[in-house]
């Protein structure tokens, strides 16, 4: 468990750090990066979240889910939706 938790605090960091750069220097391969990050880490969550389950092709190790995971896992795919790059 505290494994996922600090996978999802890597993965915030890498989609927060590439959406800034991204809207600062308005360079594409910077938001391809960002949009490979958001998707790999943002359907971890997903999958914790909607289907109760961890995905076997991630780093992460298998771990059983429940009401807490469930509820940690909206928290931190709320929080990468929040990494979006809007343009202002």
């Amino acid at each position: 468990m505290l494994y996922y938790i600090l996978f999802c605090f890597f993965g915030l960091y890498i989609c927060l750090t590439l959406s800034k750069k991204y809207k600062n220097e308005n360079k594409k391969i910077y938001f391809i990066l960002y949009v490979v990050f958001f998707v790999f880490f943002g359907m971890q969550h997903y999958s914790i979240f909607f289907d109760n389950r961890v995905l076997e092709h991630h780093i992460l190790p298998q771990f059983s889910t429940n009401g807490y995971t469930d509820i940690l896992s909206l928290g931190f795919l709320l929080l990468t939706l929040k990494t979006i790059p809007f343009r202002e």
